[in-house]
């Protein structure tokens, strides 16, 4: 055997052994399938023998069994598909005693039905996926490898009457099981599992048993197939490429022209030789080929000096017409300005760009006109001087400078300069790149007047939540101190000694809720009663109080565009936020003056909502309130909205004015700006989102005669005890029957123990443990048509995050008033009957 039937024996034998590992492999992945299939299908098969076992339990044995059994009877053993389903089990498993077969429960009512943790997390998975009834595939009980089959049990409307309410289940089966186990189930939840598991180790026996037989038959028949294959080849091709090598080296010896390069080949076997042969022939070639070249090679060698020369000149040429190119390139397009002038400022060239910035329609108008062009930069002579001659010591870098040259005047350059040669003249010349920086100038200081905005907004949110905060605390205190007060005013004679003291507290108390009020206003925390109102009616209809209130040295003047300026809004809220407007400027007009207010409607474009970051870009009506006074001063402007800053003298302002103003326009989503200069007056405009739509009809105020007492039942819940006492005292006086408790579990156990209705629940929202709203939904089960009436002290926005301020929902905000909860209580009853 020679070489090359040596490398190819080995060859073959390679392939043939990974041949041979490949179908061995592909053998063991299909019979593995295999065995996966055929025990799904038996899985799948015992599970479809036990439904057909359960459907006709269902649908056969169940009903006839109803006609001879009791309806509080119940026998599992034969009506029970659960049962029937594990009986079933039980017998399959007698046959098959290495399956696992299994009816599982997450509640079962037979400790032998509990779902271990993996059937566990098939049942919270099957309720997750409504859609999904059956899973399949690999799974290990305990340390051995199954494959398992999984069926889901929902339950139907026929199942609850043994596994939804126990009061309604068979006697037998709470009997049996209590009133826990498999009770309580909804339609549709995953409540059981059908299982059924076969063991893949015995079919994996199996399958290397066989995969054994039949690796030997096949490694036998692929060795038979290499013999005749190596023996084929050499005969067809090992031995007649070795006569033909011998061949080819006799006729190299014989061989005495062309030239041919030599072959790489180091190899032993026949190919090696027939290239060493190959070789030779080729050294031979070479010889006569080296005595021609060398002759051609000095006839040539002339002429490739003389063509490089040539082209060498030509590449030097083309190159400077190129750099030349580029340079005017971006000389002539540069977005900068680049410009040369004498060392005295006489402009020697400049490009497109030096001719925009500086105003000129081209570069060789402004030439023609040949500008001083350091003077108009460096108008102060002595900056220019000691410019010019500090050029000696370095460039100079970003210099900003205000441009002075016709009508580009007040433009902002920034400049870069360096001294430099004539490239033509000789000589020191002036060069320049100039940046026109104007916008991005004017871009700064509307950053910068952004960022004031914003610090202001913080500040003003800060404030506003202290203000709130005082406000809740404060309203607990002042429902007790007014509504005892008015309390016993009703009960006293009026001609009684103590009464006038009474009215005394009851004012001051008053006026201490006006402060509240104005706190909350702020604070955007008071809780509105939004309705759509026409800015422009209201404004007309406040025309005789603003009058009063200006006094008559100050004229009033109201415009209006005559279009409806409808918005959502308080009606008294925006009253008051006039009335405040017009005390400030009449304060402001000592002397007498014109007071304004003018409503119109505007569109804010994208523009102008970018420069005014509080207000987004829609449509709004617009209030104009203006004053001929006295102004206001930068740092008095920046200030007027917080809370008890007043420039009046002490006694004559609390400062609340036109912080409760601020807070109104806040809290109805809209946005006030202030232009005021000292002695040109103020204007404060006010943007109120602006609704689409007509005005619904007025609705008819209620008969102010009518009486508020009753006799209803009223379960009052609040924790703070000296509100419930004052509510429950004053509802007592008027002839209603009143339950009182301190927390929502009290009256929960209040309402169990009380044998007649209840007409009413008056509820506080915010309470320890189980607040206003779970409250109200535990009494709705025991009374679903019992009206609710919501009270606090806390501010609008914790009441709107229990989700209290919904359309249709009742409530009373706190400091409590005998006459508003009396007034209060009897319109939510009489709208309930």
């Amino acid at each position: 055997m020679n070489r090359l039937s040596t490398k190819f024996f080995i060859t073959v034998g390679l392939f043939t052994g990974l041949f041979s590992l490949f179908l061995l492999h592909r053998t063991y992945v299909i019979s593995t399938r295999n065995v996966r299939e055929i025990a799904g299908q038996q899985a799948e098969l015992a599970l479809a023998f036990e439904r057909s076992i359960r459907k006709y339990v269902d649908e056969k044995i169940r009903p006839v069994m109803y006609e001879y059994v009791d309806e509080d009877e119940f026998i599992p053993e034969t009506m029970s598909t659960s049962f029937v389903a594990r009986a079933i089990f039980e017998d399959v498993q007698k046959a098959f005693p290495d399956f696992i077969l299994k009816f599982s429960s997450d509640n079962p009512r037979n400790p032998a039905n509990q779902a271990g943790p993996e059937e566990l997390k098939l049942i919270r998975y099957f309720n997750e996926n409504p859609d999904q009834d059956h899973w399949r595939g690999e799974m290990r009980f305990g340390d051995e490898p199954y494959f398992a089959a999984f069926m889901a049990r929902r339950m139907r409307e026929s199942c609850l009457r043994c596994h939804g309410d126990p009061a309604v289940a068979p006697q037998s089966l709470k009997a049996r099981y209590g009133s826990t186990a498999g009770f309580h189930r909804p339609v549709g939840q995953v409540v059981a599992l059908d299982t059924v598991a076969i063991p893949i180790s015995r079919m994996s026996r199996q399958l290397w048993e066989e995969i054994g037989r039949n690796s030997g038959v096949l490694i036998a028949g692929i060795l038979v197939l290499t013999g005749l294959l190596f023996v084929a080849t050499k005969v067809m091709f090992t031995d007649r490429l070795t006569r033909i090598t011998r061949h080819f080296a006799e006729a190299a010896r014989q061989t005495d022209s062309s030239v041919v390069e030599p072959v790489q080949e180091k190899a032993k076997d026949e190919i090696g030789v027939m290239a060493r042969s190959f070789n030779a022939l080729a050294e031979r070639l070479r010889e006569y080929y080296f005595s021609l070249s060398e002759q051609v090679e000095e006839k040539t060698r002339a002429y490739e000096q003389l063509k490089r020369e040539s082209e060498d000149r030509q590449k030097a040429e083309k190159a400077l017409i190129q750099a030349e190119a580029r340079y005017r390139g971006i000389f002539e397009n540069a977005v900068y300005g680049i410009l040369q002038s004498a060392m005295e400022g006489k402009l020697i060239s400049a490009n497109p760009a030096t001719a925009r910035i500086f105003g000129y329609p081209s570069a060789e108008d402004m030439m023609t006109r040949s500008p001083n062009v350091l003077e108009a930069l460096f108008p102060d002579d002595e900056d220019r001087r000691r410019l010019v001659a500090g050029l000696d010591d370095g460039p100079v870098r970003d210099r900003m400078v205000s441009l002075r040259d016709g009508d580009s005047e007040g433009k902002w350059l920034n400049l870069n300069l360096w001294k430099s040669q004539d490239p033509v003249h000789g000589g020191d010349i002036v060069e320049a790149m100039v940046e026109d920086i104007t916008e991005q100038k004017k871009s700064g200081e509307n950053q910068r007047q952004l960022e004031a905005q914003l610090r202001q907004a913080q500040k003003m949110e800060s404030i506003g939540r202290l203000a709130g905060g005082v406000a809740h605390d404060f309203n607990n205190l002042l429902s007790s101190i007014i509504g005892y007060s008015e309390l016993a005013l009703m009960k006293l004679p009026k001609d009684a000694d103590s009464v006038t003291d009474i009215e005394t507290v009851r004012a001051a108390g008053e006026k201490a809720e006006e402060l509240t009020r104005q706190l909350l206003a702020f604070s955007r925390k008071q809780v509105l009663e939004p309705r759509p109102v026409d800015l422009d009616q209201t404004v007309r209809g406040m025309t005789k109080i603003l009058s009063m209130t200006l006094g008559e040295h100050v004229r009033l003047e109201l415009r209006g565009q005559g279009a409806p300026c409808v918005v959502q809004a308080d009606t008294g809220q925006v009253e008051q936020m006039l009335m405040n407007l017009a005390v400030n400027s009449r304060d402001a007009m000592p002397e007498g003056g014109c007071f304004s207010v003018e409503t119109s409607r505007v569109s804010v474009e994208e523009e102008y909502a970018a420069q005014n970051p509080e207000i987004s870009v829609g449509d709004y009506a617009v209030i104009s309130v203006s004053d001929t006074g006295t102004g206001m001063s930068p740092e008095v402007r920046d200030k007027i909205f917080e809370p008890f800053f007043t420039t009046k003298e002490k006694g004559k302002g609390t400062g609340l004015g036109l912080a409760t103003v601020y807070g109104i326009v806040k809290q109805h989503g809209g946005n006030i700006q202030v232009y005021s200069e000292l002695g040109s007056g103020t204007t404060f405009r006010i943007y109120l989102p602006l609704m689409r739509g007509e005005m619904p009809a007025t609705q008819k105020k209620d008969d102010p005669a009518k009486t508020y007492g009753g006799s209803e039942t009223i379960l009052v819940v609040d924790d703070d005890r000296s509100i419930r006492n004052l509510v429950v005292d004053t509802l007592e006086s008027f002839g209603y029957t009143l339950i009182g408790a301190s927390s929502g579990e009290e009256a929960l156990k209040l309402m169990a123990a009380w044998n007649g209705p209840v007409h009413l629940l008056l509820t506080d929202v915010i309470m320890p443990g189980m607040n206003g709203k779970e409250l109200a939904q535990r009494v709705a089960r025991k009374f679903p048509s019992i009206p609710i009436l919501y009270m606090s002290g806390y501010s609008g926005d914790v009441i709107a995050h229990q989700g209290l301020l919904d359309a249709g929902v009742e409530y009373l905000q706190k400091p409590l008033t005998p006459s508003r909860l009396l007034r209060k209580v009897r319109e939510v009853l009489d709208q309930a009957s």
